[in-house]
């Protein structure tokens, strides 16, 4: 079957300021305590004050679009993109956290709206915030796709880090706890990705 990007709904273009810096996910999705966290002595992630400042003056877009969940989408938010594999979303009444995302569910057959929120930096690092809270079949694949402007071999090492609430103090690299979602770089189209299993908010750091 042929793959058809699905055109998204421009709705809103504004400047954001710090206390838009919002996640999508809800507190009950907060990491567990820092030292658990870490492994051999690295540091998972970063404040989630330090994120705010860096998006404090960031450039907002908002998208949104209705999808089939039973077939596979493919969606662009300006230079990002989300592929979702065909009946990767779990039903509403499958559950919600980090206890849940490695159990098996029922696919959502109903359609399904989403929101991204991109703020973009001036020097175009992006952070993307989606809902609804939902989270994906852990036997489909769904990945964020994130562009880096002069992305190079030789760039820094860079993460798509996860940050859950406003109010969270750590925002993490959730590949401490999980290998499947390490983020991987494609130089040849200067972008960095990665397997998610939930709708929060995901933006890139060095």
């Amino acid at each position: 079957m042929r793959l058809r990007p699905i055109a998204l709904l421009l709705s809103v273009v504004v400047a954001s300021s710090a206390c838009s810096v919002d996640a999508t996910a809800p507190s009950s999705l907060a990491p567990p305590e820092r030292s658990t966290m870490a492994k051999g002595g690295r540091d998972p992630g970063v404040s989630a004050a330090t994120v705010g400042d860096r998006f404090a003056d960031a450039t907002t877009t908002i998208y949104t679009t209705t999808i089939d969940p039973q077939r596979r989408n493919l969606l662009r938010f300006g230079a990002h993109t989300l592929d979702i594999a065909a009946n990767a979303i779990c039903g509403p009444d499958s559950g919600y956290g980090l206890a849940s995302f490695d159990r098996n569910c029922k696919s959502s057959r109903d359609p399904v709206t989403i929101t991204a929120t991109v703020r973009e930096t001036a020097s175009g690092i992006a952070r993307i915030d989606l809902k609804p809270e939902m989270r994906f079949s852990p036997r489909r694949m769904v990945t964020l796709t994130m562009y880096v402007p002069n992305l190079t071999p030789r760039s820094p090492a860079l993460t798509i880090l996860y940050c859950a609430t406003q109010t969270t103090e750590y925002c993490i690299d959730e590949a401490v706890l999980d290998p499947s979602l390490k983020t991987h770089a494609d130089y040849g189209s200067s972008t960095v990705f990665r397997r998610i299993k939930h709708f929060s908010g995901y933006f890139v750091m060095e």
